[in-house]
């Protein structure tokens, strides 16, 4: 039933296919053809033509010598080099008002599929304008007549010159789709082979195979015609004999020419008889990975054809005949499998992988459901596969793994390890390389594209709550509750805030020029840096990792994050959201522990935006340093909490807990130590251990929602800590943590890691305990008596990142903010000075340099740059050269 189903739709589409208003592209081919499109141009009275290329093509100059041609022939180009991957709606917007602004008669799509589909895509709205792209997507939206199009290809493979469709990406609703219509097949295609000379021969090759996937998809499909099986024949032919030639020579001019006539011969195929399950494999690839098309579907092609099996030997077979790859009396079977081997030789003399090993068995399912939701029922595939078949061929395509090769030869722990270290540079490497190349393409520039992305996070992140609050669960031990409010919640309000102000932080600002500027106009700009670096801790893995991108994409900005190989679950899930919830090329995620911290640090990022320890802090500034690279360190450190006589000490008492407690004092501003006015040191204890009590009621409640040590070595350092102190501890420890025989201490529970918080009296101030930063929940307490010596005991200590005052006297406030710097500070409570993006956050000396949280987020990742507009009305003469007495007089007067 199934089967008929899909055969029944797929009749249908094919019958009604012959009512359609086909066309093929007029070719313009030759040398001379740029002076024929010149020529066209004035033979039809087009006077005004909108440009469309891509950054890369446009910088290695590819469409000079045509731009020349017909700005010498008295043509006005409005040139668009920005186009990215697969298109967004903002750009599509962008060069319809280009087109409208300049008036213009045509679009000429210069490129890879990308400019076509762009172009194609601008047309569809110049002809429709009151419909939005979204919807225009599907089957004949357009139907009327767009703009006159040249499509001038740049691969041997794509076919888009002659295709119907326009495949743009819906960033708002985290879409990919097509817009099809025979309206959109450019009226023109310019075929130079001088335009592919300079293509790397990696990408002749992919897509070199990518045209023959076009062809012999069309060509086994059930909806081919007498027409498409021509064109389909032509395009095989000539890859068999010309691709390899290109590959290894790139200035084969011929080979080159002969290549871009098969993409366009197979782009006729395929867009009357459709593709197969190559493509929705390949697409899923894409989807997931960001496997390159043309690689991707190279790989995949052999196996899919081998899968179907006796359903396409017959026109395999045909085709293996036609070109001599058998000799006649072979049986269909030979020859079909004679065919499969060519293309299998093909790819191994071009370098081409059998496997794609970056394929996760985990992932298939997920694949296979994004393969067949394409593939089914809209491709009349000669063979219709279900679930079982495709998750087959993705596991043959993803090849053995590792710990399947029982033949290899066991390298090394050296070589091992160099070899690790090699595959991982390469991948921080190509990381980089991908944000660089997205951020060079100017779209982040654009504060659509920038609020777009927001709400993309914004909308994975609550679909993504489950697994959130899971992943913090497994790498701490965190309560939903409290990985709501220290976490989820405030990225979520930080994305908010970005989202209602943006418009306003990115609005340049004005300033009243200096006399020696006038007459001119001065205003200061907001420039993003590029490609940041944001490095994170475990602590609050997702909101510090999160939290600072935010401001950075808000900003404009690419970013690579390295989240902390301590908290993995939440790495992995960071991974996955940033994959699903950004375009391609906007963020890249790195996994991994302090090999690819050093590597990453050795890459030239534009900022380095860095939270850790102070420790670390150095290393990372000292290697920013190497390459001038401007960085914001947000470190830590011990941050005291005074309490003095007037202090209600009940929710002193309270509010002192929940710094200490939330992420079991794991946290850069917890309260660090106690000091305490000696009159009420006793009662202050007395609630401490009150709230103590009441916080935890029970044994089942502090293994479901208390916060546990990350790792074995931080609870075995706690417990190094209290070694020989003075220890208070809930009366009530000996229900909740029962004694340890290997330890004998009750507060500790060395088999879930947790550490009941522990009270430690009148602390000496050479111990490890106020030497070092304690980041757990140990509170130490020391009583003071003079208040003006405690202030002065401040002057040699390094500056913490938050200072606590618990008091009702205004004269002691005023006293300790004008002797004690640090970060930020809480009068009368604990933490909540950093909660919201109205305010800046960050920390001062030893606790860090720079800050964020709103506008000063956005500030940090943006390179204030000023710009003077000077009048040509009027100079200041005396202060060129030759100079004189009387000049300086003057100018004396002027600038004095």
């Amino acid at each position: 039933m199934y089967n008929f189903l899909m055969r029944t739709y797929q009749k249908i589409m094919y019958l009604s296919s012959f009512i359609l208003p086909w066309r093929e592209p007029e070719l313009i081919e030759g040398q001379d053809a740029e002076d024929k499109v010149l020529q066209l141009l004035e033979a039809k009275g087009w006077k005004s033509v909108l440009f469309i290329t891509g950054p890369n093509i446009y910088r290695r100059g590819l469409p000079i010598s045509l731009i020349d041609k017909l700005k010498a022939g008295g043509i006005h180009l409005s040139i668009f080099n920005e186009t990215l991957p697969n298109p967004p709606i903002v750009q599509v917007e962008e060069c319809v008002k280009l087109f409208k602004e300049a008036n213009c008669d045509l679009i000429i799509g210069f490129g890879g599929g990308s400019p076509m589909d762009l172009a194609k895509a601008t047309a569809a709205r110049i002809a429709r304008p009151r419909k939005s792209i979204p919807k225009l997507k599907g089957v004949l939206k357009v139907l009327r007549k767009t703009p006159p199009i040249i499509a001038v290809p740049t691969t041997a493979g794509s076919g888009s010159e002659v295709t119907l469709a326009a495949v743009i990406t819906d960033l708002e609703h985290q879409e990919k789709y097509a817009i099809n219509d025979p309206q959109l097949i450019p009226d023109y295609a310019l075929l130079k082979a001088e335009y592919c000379a300079s293509m790397p021969a990696h990408v002749t090759a992919s897509t070199g195979m990518d045209a023959l996937t076009h062809a012999l998809e069309a060509y086994i499909g059930k909806s081919n015609t007498k027409y498409t099986r021509a064109k389909a024949e032509s395009a095989v032919a000539l890859i068999f004999n010309y691709l390899i030639p290109a590959y290894k020579d790139g200035n084969n001019l011929e080979a080159r020419a002969k290549m871009q006539l098969a993409a366009f011969d197979a782009g006729c195929a395929f867009t009357r008889a459709y593709v197969g399950y190559v493509h929705a494999l390949s697409h899923a690839l894409s989807a997931f990975y960001g496997t390159a098309h043309g690689l991707a579907n190279a790989i995949i092609l052999p196996y899919v054809l081998k899968a179907y099996g006796q359903s396409a030997e017959a026109d395999l077979a045909k085709l293996a005949r036609q070109n001599n790859l058998v000799i006649d009396s072979a049986s269909d079977q030979e020859a079909s499998a004679a065919l499969i081997n060519e293309i299998i030789r093909m790819n191994a003399e071009m370098n081409i992988p059998e496997h794609l090993p970056e394929i996760k068995v985990t992932d298939i399912p997920a694949l296979v459901h994004h393969a067949i939701k394409e593939a089914n029922p809209l491709y009349p595939v000669p063979k219709i596969m279900r679930e079982a078949e495709l998750s087959k061929l993705y596991l043959e395509i993803k090849g053995p793994s590792e710990d399947d090769s029982s033949t290899a030869q066991p390298a090394s722990q050296e070589e091992a390890a160099e070899n690790a270290k090699s595959e991982q540079e390469k991948l921080i490497s190509k990381a980089f390389a991908r944000c660089q190349t997205f951020y060079q393409s100017q779209i982040t520039k654009n504060l659509r594209f920038r609020k777009l992305e927001l709400r993309k996070l914004k909308k994975t992140i609550e679909e993504s709550e489950a697994e959130i609050y899971a992943a913090l669960k497994q790498d701490l031990n965190k309560a939903e509750l409290e990985s709501y409010m220290t976490e989820i919640s405030i990225v979520k309000e930080e994305i908010n805030y970005m989202l209602r102000h943006l418009k306003r932080l990115a609005k340049a600002k004005k300033r009243i020029p200096a006399i020696s500027q006038a007459p001119a106009s001065l205003k200061i700009t907001y420039e993003p840096y590029g490609v940041a670096l944001i490095m994170s801790p475990w602590n609050y893995p997702f909101l510090l990792t999160l939290g600072p991108l935010v401001n950075a994409i808000a900003a404009g900005n690419c970013a690579v994050i390295k989240p902390s190989a301590y908290s993995p679950a939440t790495s992995a899930l960071i991974k996955r959201l940033c994959q699903k919830a950004f375009t391609p090329g906007l963020v890249e995620v790195i996994e991994g522990g302090r090999e690819e911290n050093q590597a990453l640090l050795r890459t030239d990022f534009d900022y380095i935006f860095f939270t850790g320890s102070p420790a670390v802090g150095k290393f990372v500034m000292s290697e920013a340093a190497k390459r001038l690279i401007p960085v914001t360190l947000e470190l830590g450190g011990k941050s005291p909490c005074i309490v003095d006589q007037s202090a209600d000490l009940k929710k002193t008492a309270k509010r002192i807990l929940f710094g200490k407690l939330t992420n079991a004092g794991q946290t850069c501003v917890a309260p660090d130590y106690l000091l305490v006015e000696e009159k009420v040191k006793d009662e202050l204890i007395l609630e401490l251990l009150k709230g103590l009590e009441k916080a935890f009621p029970s044994a089942d409640y502090v293994k479901s929602n208390y916060v546990k040590m990350i790792q074995p070595k931080h609870f075995q350092r706690m417990r190094e800590l209290l070694a020989g102190q003075k220890l208070i501890y809930p009366q009530n420890a000996r229900n909740l943590f029962p004694a340890s025989e290997q330890y004998g201490q009750l507060y500790l529970n060395p088999e879930t890691q947790q550490i009941m918080p522990v009270l430690v009296d009148e602390v000496s101030l050479d111990s490890r305990l106020m030497q070092e930063e304690i980041f757990g929940p140990i509170l130490p307490i020391i009583s003071w008596t003079d208040q003006a010596e405690l202030l002065r005991s401040f002057k040699d200590k390094e500056k913490p990142l938050a200072l606590y005052l618990f008091t009702k006297d205004s004269d002691f406030i005023k006293k300790a903010l004008n002797s004690i710097s640090s970060g930020g500070v809480a009068i009368n409570d604990t933490l909540l000075h950093m909660a919201s993006s109205k305010a800046p956050f960050g920390g001062v000396g030893n606790s860090g340099m720079g800050n964020y949280h709103g506008d000063h987020g956005f500030y940090t990742f943006s390179h204030e740059r000023t710009v003077l507009k000077k009048s040509w009305y009027f100079d200041v003469p005396m202060r060129h050269h030759p100079y004189s007495k009387r000049a300086l007089k003057i100018l004396k007067k002027l600038l004095a």
